[in-house]
């Protein structure tokens, strides 16, 4: 028989369990939007910016273009998932409750789409021109909603 101390303790527990061990439905909405850019969001630029520009060594000049139709085809598939990405961070499940988040995901939208129009069309400085862009809005998101220790935050003046 459980004893009724017990009883309330068990009860207690299930209740923490249902609402996240404690973590306040804000926090939960931060871990998810930390696991969203760590996931999918990184992997995803990482293979555009991965795919744009040089590398200069004493050595000389190395191009990171892609020189295959596979590898084009690759960097579509990197702006296809940022897009996807960012269209996620406009829904419920992940949107602060502030018109600068949907602009920067607009924002991450447009660059991915760039990115993807120049890699169909293996228009290399497009290409990179687009990663840069895309590197803009990314820093643009990082400044308002990262901190130093790059935990996701909602700044205190968000209204």
């Amino acid at each position: 028989m459980i004893r009724p101390l017990n009883f309330i303790g068990l009860i207690h527990i299930l209740a923490l369990l249902a609402t996240g061990c404690g973590q306040s439905s804000e926090q939960a909405r931060l871990d998810r939007v930390h696991d969203l850019m760590t996931d999918k969001m990184e992997p995803a630029v990482e293979g555009i910016w991965d795919s744009a520009g040089w590398i200069v060594t004493e050595e000389g000049e190395e191009e990171l273009w892609p020189t295959t139709d596979e590898g084009w085809q690759r960097v579509i598939e990197s702006a296809e998932k940022v897009a996807e990405a960012a269209r996620a961070l406009q829904t419920s499940r992940y949107a602060a409750s502030e018109d600068d988040w949907n602009e920067i995901a607009d924002g991450l939208i447009g660059a991915a789409n760039r990115a993807k129009r120049a890699a169909a069309d293996r228009d290399k400085q497009e290409l990179f021109d687009a990663g840069g862009h895309l590197y803009r809005v990314c820093v643009a998101c990082h400044q308002r909603y990262m901190t130093e220790d790059h935990e996701v935050t909602v700044p205190e003046d968000a209204s």
